[in-house]
């Protein structure tokens, strides 16, 4: 009678380690003893169907983890030092504006980068305020992308936006970019917002430091934002620093732009945006102050034109009453030209009369010594002939100088006027007498 197949006691050691054992057959029965336990022979197991072996399993690779994608919007003004921000992030070499122009015209989003075990894309925006593209072109190039990028499923990390510390006065140049940029931003998103101070080697340290606490402290710039969860950090124009920026937003779970839901959640025109508005706003305000300016403008040429003219006026009156006066003093002039002419006249006539008299009285005294003289020649009938020649010398005498005192009188034979003057006609009478005498002396 055989022996039934007792199981042996051994625990069983795990399959990885345990070694094989040859299976035995003892000598007092038919079956097998095969890793501690009883096998019985193979004449007392019925026969079985042999089955096909089943294949071993395919090994396979692990899944490879997918690597975490993270893109950030760098914004500011024109000229902030954007493009530089991203060369030193990124170790790229992006074209960068050294002038007054910018290098920046399009949104352009710089090649990925490994940072943080990240895979980081920087995008790189065009400033607000540019020379040669308006304001409104700018926001719709940044609104058409930003939108087309949240179509796509994408979605910013964060938003580091610039400004230069260097800048002596915010004015309202850049206060009104700032306010664009948190109206593009929305409140809701300030949290993956970081707001970095660059430039700081161009600037005294201790004014930089007071302009820092001005922009973090006062309503009008940077303290809204930083209350609502914006952070304010300095960037020193270095890698390290750059990369101490973008850290925290990294780790950031992505968000919607205000922008970004408005032109594609909500399908409003980029007009219709918040910072469509805001720029709307902006552009009619600075429209009224340029046409109250122009208006100011003509109002002060109309002013200059009607001064000019009360001016021209006042000259012409001016000249007018010169003239008037110049006419009364030439008038007057005149009347003392013809009062100091009639008396002059007067004194002429005067002055001819009196010497008129005196000729005529020095006449008939002449006449009267001419009288006299005849009466003498009269008498003296036995006056020798040197008598004669004397009384001859001596009437001859007076008639030149009757004739040196009145010229008048000479007769004018060179004219053709024959004639004599009244003394003249004395002398001539003298000369006939005295001749008529001498040829009865002789």
């Amino acid at each position: 009678m055989s022996r039934k197949p007792t199981m042996n006691t051994q625990v069983p050691v795990s399959g990885s380690t345990a070694k094989r054992r040859k299976p035995t057959r003892t000598a007092t029965s038919s079956s097998y003893s095969f890793a501690g336990f009883s096998m019985p022979s193979a004449s007392s197991v019925p026969p079985t169907i042999s089955r096909p072996a089943t294949p071993a399993a395919v090994s396979r690779p692990p899944p490879a983890i997918e690597e975490k994608h993270v893109t950030i919007a760098i914004m500011g003004a024109t000229g902030s030092g954007k493009t530089t921000f991203i060369n030193q992030a990124s170790g790229f070499n992006l074209p960068v504006g050294h002038g007054l122009q910018s290098c920046t015209k399009v949104v352009q989003p710089a090649q990925p980068f490994k940072f943080q075990g990240c895979q980081v894309t920087l995008i790189d925006t065009p400033g607000f305020d540019d020379t040669t593209t308006s304001d409104t072109d700018i926001l719709k190039m940044i609104g058409t992308y930003l939108a087309n990028t949240y179509k796509g499923g994408k979605k910013l990390a964060g938003v580091v936006y610039l400004h230069r510390i260097s800048d002596v006065h915010m004015g309202g140049t850049s206060t009104r970019n700032f306010k664009l940029f948190r109206e593009l931003c929305g409140e809701s998103t300030l949290n993956n917002v970081v707001i970095a101070t660059n430039m700081w080697g161009l600037v005294d340290p201790a004014m930089a430091e007071a302009r820092e606490i001005e922009l973090q402290n006062e309503e009008m710039f940077f303290k809204p934002a930083i209350e609502k969860g914006a952070t304010f950090v300095r960037h020193l124009n270095t890698v390290e620093s750059a990369h101490s920026i973008l850290r925290p937003l990294v780790g950031k779970q992505p968000q919607a732009l205000q922008i970004q839901t408005e032109m594609v959640d909500q399908q409003k025109d980029i007009f219709q945006t918040t910072a469509g508005i805001e720029l709307q706003r902006e552009v009619l305000e600075l429209t009224r102050g340029d046409q109250l300016e122009c208006l100011a403008f003509k109002e002060e040429i109309a002013e200059s034109v009607r001064m000019q003219e009360e001016e021209t006026r006042q000259e012409i009156q001016e000249e007018q009453m010169q003239l008037h006066d110049d006419i009364i003093q030439a008038e007057h002039k005149n009347q003392s030209l013809a009062v100091e002419y009639s008396a002059r006249n007067a004194e002429l006539e005067q002055q001819l009369e009196e010497e008129r008299k005196e000729a005529e009285q020095e006449s008939m005294t002449q006449q009267e010594q001419i009288k006299q003289l005849q009466e003498n020649l009269q008498q003296v009938t036995t006056t020798s002939a040197a008598e004669t020649d004397r009384l001859q010398a001596q009437i001859a005498q007076m008639n030149r100088q009757v004739q040196e005192k009145h010229p008048q009188t000479q007769t004018q034979t060179q004219s053709g006027r024959t004639g004599a003057g009244y003394f003249g006609v004395y002398g001539a009478a003298i000369d006939s007498f005295v001749s008529s005498r001498s040829k009865s002396w002789w």
